[in-house]
């Protein structure tokens, strides 16, 4: 009954969430690793036979991934966008934490040197910090290659087209993970062009549409404060007179969150598939989206602001 003892316990709660919050090696083996058990007890009691992703490098995917191997579960990739390294190197180009200068960041990369990438600048980056690398390298769930979503734990990696897997085998994605099936949002897309050039026909458009796809908590605090800043600004500067703006949350993104849109500003927040609102808007606007490409292909004006 002596282990029972409420200070005891709590003690050893407090020292586990004060684990939990630690940017040390140990508090990152912790959290991963209950993550990964996590995952394996989910798909154990639920008896889970594949799992499919947007990814499987970064986020919560390298360790549901890393269960689902160790567990002979088939594990699928369906990138939700065009991975490019080139989009990680510009972002961590310029943040003292993922510059390769100091003696451990180097020690590191000397025996993972996946992790490290020179830039066309001549800049020396490290993909994550020295405690998080080395804890999925520890786990074994460390990406094959981590300047990709795309890592190459996975058991099979769709992609749309044989470009796109060239690439993925030039970054180092063993080739015979890699599936050719075309793209299914677009073929979805292709339906939707056709059901609006017919619904537009003789039509006459008195406002435009302005959809205002809002990206998720990952902005540049050089810029703004606080991503409700950012919102505010968007939305100041395009509601303007003849102008009907629709705002869609990026699935990450909670609605509580955003009620100030819609009381603030007597604004839609639409719920609607994006594929179906960037159909019917005239202007798109979004920051580094995968949905770019679907306003292209409809021909819409696209306003892509780099946040």
């Amino acid at each position: 009954s002596q282990y029972k003892d409420p200070f005891i316990l709590s003690a050893v709660r407090h020292f586990f969430f004060r684990l939990r919050r630690s940017n040390r090696l140990s508090g990152y083996l912790y959290k991963f690793y209950e993550t990964i058990f996590s995952a394996n007890k989910i798909f154990r009691e639920n008896n889970i036979a594949s799992v499919f992703l947007a990814e499987d490098a970064y986020y919560v995917c390298p360790f549901f991934v890393k269960a689902a191997n160790d567990l002979k579960i088939k594990t699928i990739v369906f990138p939700f966008s065009f991975s490019n390294q080139e989009e990680y190197v510009f972002m961590l180009k310029g943040r003292e934490e993922f510059l390769l200068n100091s003696f451990w960041k180097r020690f590191f990369c000397f025996f993972f040197p996946k992790w490290k990438h020179r830039t066309t600048e001549d800049i020396l980056l490290i993909r994550q910090p020295v405690s998080v690398a080395l804890a999925m390298e520890i786990l074994g769930c460390a990406p094959q290659n981590p300047w990709v979503y795309i890592g190459g734990n996975a058991t099979a990696i769709l992609v749309d087209s044989e470009f796109a897997k060239d690439y993925y085998v030039r970054s180092g994605i063993d080739e015979r993970k890699i599936r050719v099936v075309g793209n299914i949002p677009n073929e979805h897309s292709k339906k939707l062009i056709m059901e609006h050039a017919v619904s537009c026909n003789n039509q006459v458009v008195s406002e435009k549409k302005v959809l205002c796809s809002l990206p998720p908590d990952m902005i540049d605090r050089l810029l703004f404060t606080s991503h409700r800043e950012m919102t505010e600004y968007w939305i100041k500067s395009l509601k303007k007179p003849g102008v009907n703006l629709i705002v869609s949350l990026h699935p990450r993104l909670p609605r509580n969150d955003f009620s100030f849109v819609e009381k603030k500003y007597n604004i839609q927040i639409s719920e609607i598939p994006i594929n179906e609102l960037i159909a019917e808007c005239d202007i798109f606007v979004a920051c580094i989206s995968a949905t770019i490409r679907t306003a292209l292909a409809y021909k819409k004006v696209v306003l892509n602001f780099d946040m």
